[in-house]
């Protein structure tokens, strides 16, 4: 028989499910000779189901919170996991995490959420969609310099550095969790292992931008969008459908231009080389790629700088545990 109680709802039971962040697509040891191995996208576990003992002693079920809530508290999960593929984590310290405040906030595609010189006050965390960094000229020309996928933190530096120097927008129909930069700042002094996992997260983002520099640089039109569709295969929820590996790509041609430093009707050129070539083919907000080790080759891709996985287990945690 069921308590019955008087008063306020009493909540008796909220079951979550871990999203455990698995890397689709394990790169052995960044050469492009290496054989890659790929698992299918974990699922993103059931619904939160609350039961309440109501006034009336009535047994409520399935009052779930609003999908918003709902994606925002996976993408917490999302990155804490993230933090822990790269650091080793303690329990207290992944609860620490997963329990950090948040807001959401759903943005429309071409909405700027973070103004370059504005000092910010939260660490957004991408839920769904796509968002992205950019700087522009006085001229007008936008140059996107970072992609931020699900489950990635858009400005990890902003718990040390409050304004930005670069602007943040959607591409797509995006959400993101905020999370206050002082909550996270308060569990980064009081836990070693998550100011060390942090600090390895802000590394990981200037690796990437380094090769982004790389590509633009240095690397002529081809090699670049075959580079960008290797990184985007390693980052995004990649897998394998009849021998092809497939990856979202809701990336329109201006957007590539802007991360290339190419036009549209370059890009347009590129994209149907590589398809004319059996590399890669975009079909329905997807990328197929039809010839993983040719592209790698394509692309001049090394995948030792998005470190997946890492290298050894002194490598996860480099501070005292105790």
């Amino acid at each position: 028989m069921e308590r019955r109680r008087r008063g306020r709802p009493q909540v008796l039971a909220r079951p979550m499910h871990d999203l455990r962040a698995a890397s689709p697509l394990t790169a052995a040891k960044g050469h492009a000779q290496s054989n890659l191995k790929f698992s299918p996208i974990p699922a993103s576990g059931e619904p939160i189901l609350t039961w309440v003992i109501s006034p009336t002693a009535e047994i409520v079920r399935d009052r779930a919170p609003h999908p918003e809530r709902r994606m925002a508290q996976l993408s917490l999960e999302s990155f804490t996991s993230r933090l822990a593929a790269r650091t080793l984590l303690m329990p207290g310290e992944r609860a620490a995490l997963a329990g950090l405040p948040y807001d959401t906030r759903p943005l429309l595609p071409g909405q700027a959420f973070i103004e370059a010189g504005k000092i910010v006050q939260h660490v957004d965390i991408v839920s769904s969609g796509l968002a992205a960094r950019f700087d522009i000229t006085d001229e007008g020309a936008r140059l996107l310099t970072a992609l931020h996928l699900p489950g990635d933190p858009v400005n990890p530096r902003s718990i040390v550095q409050l304004r930005s120097s670069s602007g943040h927008i959607a591409l797509v129909p995006t959400t993101i969790a905020r999370v206050p930069i002082t909550a996270l700042r308060r569990v980064a002094a009081r836990l070693p292992g998550v100011a060390e996992a942090l600090w390895r997260e802000a590394a990981l983002e200037a690796d990437i931008t380094r090769q982004w520099m790389v590509n633009i640089g240095r690397r002529d039109s081809k090699t670049r969008i075959a580079h960008l569709f290797c990184e985007l295969a390693l980052r995004s929820g990649s897998r394998e459908v009849a021998g092809k590996i497939v990856f979202p790509m809701p990336l329109t041609q201006e957007h590539l231009a802007d991360i290339t430093g190419l036009t549209p009707v370059h890009v347009n050129r590129v994209l149907r080389g590589l398809r004319e070539e059996n590399l890669v083919v975009l079909h329905d907000r997807e990328a197929h790629i039809l010839h993983w080790r040719r592209l790698v080759a394509a692309g001049e891709f090394r995948p030792n700088y998005l470190h997946i996985p890492a290298t050894s287990d002194e490598s996860l945690r480099l501070l005292d545990l105790s």
